[in-house]
């Protein structure tokens, strides 16, 4: 396998809509982590996105798409296309011979660096492989109902367990030349070698995940036998405010297939994912850097939203 470092190393892709009160920290974020290059998909947005995203364009760290995909709640073949697969399809195909790393999050996922390892050299230590899979940590509302001033890394600090089971789900860093497409927010179909053999997906200790490390209810290359957060793992504020989630669910509706969900659903949901059982501070050592870059930039990290967003539309 050879790889082009002609432009960057790492890139990343995402898919939001109307997230515009978190993009400018998202992304100072994750430049600070050594992120590159943003290939941001806008779904529909209705809010001051553009705004937000401006200057990060003109500085080149941002490519926007107007991803307006339509959205299926199930597509032929019991599968995608849904916005969220075919945005991660169309910047592999971008990115590929451009990116070295490309880093695959949504905007309420946060790449965490858990030790002294930058991400530069940690990706730089993997071998010939599809992708490096790292683990979620799910974090809950904190008790916020509404959505508060201030950052997300700073306002929501309870999650669950290491060993609850939403842990064991996994986010992806791919080496573009070595997949071939996106399965599901999750998966990557891997590629295979000059002599047939499929490049692997490795956890973040290197060890090759295969279908039988695979444990239900996860498919194949989705998750992993238990969760490891001591090299990097990724935080995932699946609900931030009861307020936000119950926007996500109900009126927004989700990203990877458009259902808007009933609120039997959401009231089951919302329990199975609002874990704060400990408190963990890890990310507010990034606090003050991250504050004093957004004001360097005129982006007010203290953005009070648009409470009228939010409002379920029935």
């Amino acid at each position: 396998m050879t790889k082009n470092t002609t432009t960057f190393d790492i890139a990343a892709c995402m898919i939001f809509r109307d997230e515009a009160h978190i993009l400018d920290e998202w992304l100072e974020y994750h430049l600070m982590l050594g992120i590159e290059h943003f290939f941001l998909y806008s779904h529909m947005s209705q809010d001051n996105y553009k705004e937000v995203l401006a200057p990060y364009i003109k500085n080149k760290q941002v490519t926007l798409v107007e991803w307006n995909f339509p959205r299926r709640r199930y597509a032929p073949g019991g599968g995608g296309p849904y916005p969220q697969v075919t945005a991660y399809d169309h910047a592999l195909k971008r990115l590929r011979g451009v990116a070295n790393w490309i880093v695959v999050i949504d905007s309420d996922e946060f790449l965490a660096q858990m030790s002294d390892v930058t991400l530069s050299d940690f990706l730089a230590q993997q071998g010939e492989i599809a992708g490096v899979v790292l683990n979620w940590a799910m974090f809950g509302t904190n008790g916020h109902v509404t959505p508060p001033a201030g950052l997300v890394i700073e306002n929501y600090t309870r999650r669950g367990k290491i060993d609850n089971t939403k842990n064991r789900h996994v986010k992806p860093i791919i080496n573009p030349l070595c997949v071939v497409k996106s399965l599901d927010p999750h998966m990557w179909r891997a590629g295979c070698d000059d002599v047939g053999a499929e490049y692997p997906f490795v956890d973040a200790h290197g060890i090759c995940l295969t279908p039988e490390t695979q444990t239900a209810p996860f498919l194949t290359y989705a998750g992993t036998p238990r969760a490891s957060w001591d090299v990097f793992r990724v935080n995932h504020y699946a609900t931030r405010s009861e307020e936000e989630f119950r926007h996500k669910i109900r009126a927004r509706g989700r990203l990877s297939s458009g259902v808007h969900d009933d609120d039997d659903w959401f009231e089951r949901h919302f329990r199975d994912n609002n874990l704060n059982d400990e408190e963990d501070t890890h990310m507010l050592a990034f606090v003050p850097e991250l504050k004093c870059r957004l004001k360097s930039k005129n982006q007010p990290y203290s953005r009070l939203m648009d409470v009228e967003l939010y409002k379920l539309k029935r």
